[in-house]
């Protein structure tokens, strides 16, 4: 179901059959005025799954295909979902080996389906059945770290992770969309003390970003390690970054967002004292290790939260759902300005005696707003057996929140492809349809001159800049006097 934030939540709506639509699985898909949203059946090991195409501006659904493997043996769970050239939807999923899973972790093999966006009608169905298995987590928090993750369009990686009582190893497998193995790569990580933590996100295909850390005792540190680390895509390490001495020793930590340019940390202060606040601790670097910002986050209830960097401004965005009471809940969302300073831009407290919302995924879109995905789900004080947990997504207009829409040509910059980035030194771009010549300029952050100015065409496919030092860069390109794309470029 498809509401916004208000009374209306109290009307879940039919689950037609299904035992427990939970999951907001996958980040969800905006192409223009629409949306594509997969909700994932969890009970009984991954039950099958609904798609839909949703229209932004009216709320309405304009189809919905759904996969049921009730009868089947064959559990599947989707991690990622995304867009092709052909603008096709490619939902990617793990596919169970036996039909019981016990405990955390079990065998599982890719799996890829091809929707048409226009109907929503299956075009074709991948199932990899070789011998070579994978090993896949079956929580949805534990996922969002190791994804199934697209990777040049029609292929596919993914990072497991394995660990003895000295060391964390990291393997990537990467396929096209049958199974078919191409390539694979494994590194292993060393850590000093008995406790560790680790997560990790993929940046666009490229990169892997990672964190691992150690501590001597769990209840009470006094020695720790703590790196981040960034690696490229066969797993070759690029940066290990002591962020010790910036984030100091605290009970968790983890990699949430990455962007093009920036990376986004958290760590969790708590205690199992009830009368102390929960501390969130935010860490914005940047991919040479530099801190960009920091901010702090408190909150005295259950909470969960989600986090996206904003992309037409500095800074970030925070969405932190409480439950105050069995039946006062409340949302909020902050916005930081890129130096620190963390301000509420809207707070939304209601009486829902029987939800509560799970934000799960955070999105701004080209024009500005905010799109918030996650699970409306019941408290345990309601024990009906009705209007069970659904997917859930909110619309916030980016002029109530007071943020910034993009002010450039979104179908001209659609046109232009640069990858990868962050790049040891090659400025690499793809452009659909050359008219005439442009102009590449490219900027120190910090300085409004350019530093580099090159005229590129249909034959110009890379620029090497391994010359200039690491940082942040400003680029922009010029076609008939007018600025045709513009971003930020790293330099590693």
């Amino acid at each position: 179901m498809h509401f916004s934030y208000d009374s209306t939540m109290e009307s879940i709506g039919d689950n037609n059959g299904w035992d427990h639509l939970l999951f907001a699985s996958c980040k969800p898909i905006v192409d223009g005025d629409y949306l594509y949203n997969l909700s994932t059946n969890h009970k009984m090991n991954f039950q099958g799954g609904l798609l839909e195409k949703i229209n932004l501006k009216s709320g309405e659904v304009v189809w919905a295909s759904s996969f049921d493997l009730r009868n089947s043996s064959k559990r599947e769970y989707p991690t990622t979902m995304y867009m092709n050239s052909k603008n096709e939807i490619v939902v990617l999923s793990y596919r169970a080996t036996v039909d019981q899973v016990n405990g955390y972790w079990a065998t599982g093999r890719p799996s890829a389906r091809i929707y048409d966006p226009c109907t929503g009608a299956l075009k074709a169905q991948l199932n990899y059945d070789g011998t070579d298995v994978t090993n896949y987590p079956i929580c949805s928090f534990l996922f969002k770290s190791y994804p199934l993750h697209s990777f040049a369009e029609y292929k596919i990686q993914y990072i497991a992770k394995s660990r003895d009582t000295k060391s964390l190893n990291y393997k990537s497998t990467i396929m096209d969309l049958n199974g078919k193995k191409i390539q694979e790569n494994e590194v292993v990580l060393p850590f000093k003390y008995k406790y560790f933590s680790f997560s990790g996100l993929v940046n666009y295909g490229d990169y892997f970003i990672s964190h691992i850390g150690s501590i001597n005792d769990r209840e009470q540190p006094d020695s720790a390690e703590l790196f981040l680390q960034i690696f490229n895509k066969d797993l070759g390490l690029l940066r290990n970054i002591d962020i010790l001495p910036i984030v100091k020793i605290n009970y968790d930590y983890n990699v949430v967002e990455v962007s093009q340019d920036r990376i986004m940390f958290v760590a969790l202060d708590s205690t199992n004292d009830v009368s102390n606040p929960t501390i969130l601790r935010y860490f914005v670097f940047d991919f040479n290790g530099n801190l960009v910002e920091k901010f702090t986050i408190r909150s005295e209830n259950t909470f969960t939260v989600s986090s996206a960097f904003l992309r037409n401004e500095k800074g970030c965005v925070i969405a932190l759902s409480e439950k105050i009471s069995s039946n006062n809940k409340k949302l909020s969302l902050y916005k930081s300005d890129g130096k620190g300073n963390l301000s509420m831009i809207k707070e939304v407290t209601e009486s829902f005696p029987k939800l509560y919302f799970i934000p799960s995924y955070l999105t701004q879109l080209d024009n500005g707003d905010l799109l918030l995905t996650g699970t409306t789900n019941k408290t345990k004080a309601d024990n009906s057996g009705e209007n069970l947990p659904t997917v859930t997504s909110i619309l916030f207009d980016k002029d109530d929140l007071g943020l910034v829409a993009s002010n450039k040509n979104q179908e001209q910059d659609k046109e232009y492809s640069i990858q990868p980035n962050p790049s040891h030194g090659l400025f690499e771009f793809q452009h659909q349809s050359w008219s005439k010549p442009a102009l590449l300029e490219l900027f120190s952050v910090n300085k409004t001159s350019a530093i580099q100015r090159v005229k590129i065409d249909q034959f110009t496919s890379s620029i090497d800049f391994s010359h200039l030092p690491s940082g942040s860069y400003a680029y922009r390109i010029i076609e008939d006097q007018k600025i045709a794309v513009q971003g930020i470029w790293v330099k590693i």
